[in-house]
């Protein structure tokens, strides 16, 4: 039941058969059920201590059921025992354990993702959470917020993630930090980048870590007092860079860091690379073969490799533009600008990249002067009655 928390009918089955029939006494989390190969009205959990005999259990179960037609133990007497006395004495009779609790929500919540029912995901969560109340529980609930556009929810579990500890994990602080951005608070944005550069810096992987952490990072200007730590971090997984094993991603984060730290002409160069890196990429997932490319050639086709380039297109634009190139900036933009068209059909679950994308092409509009778009007006034709 997504409202009060509880399990209905769990699917729980045992050497004695199926359950087939469950159901929770009114204001009590008391279990009663059948099973398939019994005609008993039986307690969960089935099975009582030594002292407690199944009999007596049985008739506290029909005792507690006898306004109802779900009744079909037969007792002595002499085996009744009062409810409230098993109740008190052995409290661990009377409510399924945490852990079956938890494992019945998990369940709901595989079937509540596959169906795309993300009300449902978050409500089966709390449970999980009140029961794990680690950060991997937070960060995935902060997600499924996110899916199911509560972008305040998802805030607040993102800072819970925060406050137990999230190590720098790539996606979750780069979404975290985007997700503050869409509820436009920028001083929160700022505040969980330089938590993430802490943590990077107090880590081990950092090689892998620092690439989600620039991404965060990079998404507005001034995210951090100052970029030289997290440069020296990103300095070293660019490096991994080869002809045999290019990384764009490796490339972008990093020539994304620079330019925000003012390095524009060493940015051009990175981000350059990211996209010829890029594009091989993307003729190896096709041919096999990563093949050659170069920058010239991919920039006037005015297509990038795969849509998550874009972002590096305009960094790129924008680059160019603080060099002095405003042409070759003003040539990148309108590409993409037009390219952007094409993303309107991607799934919502892009709801952060997208509107990276979309903020980055704002502030290249801004710094190379582009005047905003108009909407079109109604061309309809008016008429007049006479």
């Amino acid at each position: 039941d997504v409202h009060t928390g509880h399990p209905v009918t769990p699917p729980l089955r045992n050497s004695q058969g199926e359950m087939v029939y469950a159901r929770f006494l009114p204001n009590s989390n008391t279990l009663l059920a059948q099973r398939s190969n019994a005609g008993n009205v039986l307690l969960y959990p089935l099975t009582p201590p030594e002292n407690i005999s199944s009999a007596q259990v049985l008739s506290a179960a029909q005792a507690l059921t006898t306004t109802g037609g779900f009744q079909r133990t037969e007792t002595d007497n002499e085996n009744r025992m009062n409810w409230s006395e098993i109740s008190s004495t052995l409290p661990e009779l009377i409510q399924p354990s945490e852990r079956d609790i938890v494992q019945w929500h998990r369940t709901q919540i595989e079937q509540a993702r596959n169906r795309g029912d993300w009300e449902s995901v978050v409500a089966h969560m709390e449970p999980v959470i009140t029961a794990e109340d680690d950060w991997k529980s937070f960060d995935s609930r902060a997600w499924y917020n996110l899916l199911n556009n509560d972008f305040d929810a998802a805030a607040e579990d993102y800072m819970a993630a925060i406050e137990r500890a999230m190590p720098p994990v790539p996606y979750s602080w780069y979404t975290a930090s985007g997700v503050a951005l869409i509820r436009e608070q920028p001083d929160d944005y700022r505040s969980i980048c330089q938590m993430a550069l802490e943590r990077l810096l107090d880590g081990e992987r950092q090689i892998h870590d620092s690439n989600g952490i620039a991404r965060a990072c990079a998404l507005i200007p001034g995210a951090l007092d100052s970029y030289d730590s997290l440069l020296e971090k990103t300095t070293l997984s660019a490096s991994q860079d080869a002809e045999d094993s290019p990384a764009p991603v490796a490339l972008f984060c990093h020539g994304a860091i620079l330019y925000r730290a003012g390095k524009h002409e060493e940015a051009k160069q990175i981000l350059e690379r990211s996209i010829v890196a890029d594009t091989r990429v993307e003729n190896h997932r096709k041919t096999k073969e990563y093949g050659e490319a170069d920058i010239e050639t991919i920039l006037a086709k005015g297509t990038p490799a795969q849509w998550q380039a874009t972002k590096n297109w305009l960094l790129l634009a924008m680059s160019e533009s603080h060099l002095g190139n405003p042409d070759q900036a003003r040539m990148i933009y309108d590409h993409i600008k037009k390219y952007r068209t094409r993303l309107n059909k991607l799934h919502s679950s892009w709801i952060i990249e997208l509107r990276e994308i979309d903020r980055y092409l704002e502030e290249a509009r801004l710094l190379l002067g582009v005047e905003e778009e108009k909407p079109e007006e109604d061309t309809e034709a008016q008429t007049t009655d006479k």
